[in-house]
């Protein structure tokens, strides 16, 4: 994007420089012309006095058209001075881009390291989880064969407390 503008501010100079040395030529000229006219109407005063007159409204319209060129060299200089103005808000433009890319950068770089951090951190979770879990397992069926065990016990116990209730109960009446 700057490089296509930079070729177009450059292109736009061309022109300028090409409009400037046109208008030097043609001053060049004008001045050439204007010391020819002079001589001549010098040597030709006494005998032409409507002619010099007429060389006197020369010399006004030649004097309008340099205040015409001195205007314009003006504004030219005003549009120099705008475009040197858009050159500065364009480098700090790209300035500002340029400390927003590198705060960007920096914070990519923080990420993708906490990223790395995290990843590795969700490995070793998985590696902890795939060797725990088969342990769980076992102690699970460990622990339910073990309870199935004391509930078979504890019915066992449950059948011995009923008969010796039976045995108690009939031998109390025997007793009475």
């Amino acid at each position: 994007m700057l490089a296509e503008f930079e070729e177009k501010v450059l292109e736009k100079l061309g022109h300028i420089d090409n409009r400037l040395d046109k208008i030097e030529r043609t001053q060049d000229d004008t001045f050439e012309h204007l010391r020819n006219f002079e001589l001549f109407a010098i040597l030709k005063l006494q005998e032409h006095d409507e002619r010099f007159n007429k060389i006197d409204q020369k010399f006004e319209e030649v004097d309008q058209r340099f205040k015409e060129i001195d205007q314009r060299f003006e504004k030219i200089d005003q549009r120099f001075e705008e475009i040197d103005q858009s050159f500065k808000e364009v480098d700090q433009s790209f300035k500002k881009i340029n400390q927003t890319l590198k705060r960007h950068e920096v914070e990519m770089e923080k990420m993708s390291q906490d990223m790395q951090v995290t990843k590795e951190a969700v490995i070793l979770m998985e590696q902890k989880i795939s060797v725990e879990i088969p342990a769980l397992f076992d102690g699970y069926s460990m622990h339910q064969e073990k309870q199935e065990r004391q509930d078979n016990e504890i019915n066992s116990l449950n059948v011995k407390v009923e008969n010796h209730d039976v045995r108690i109960s009939c031998l109390e009446e025997k007793v009475v």
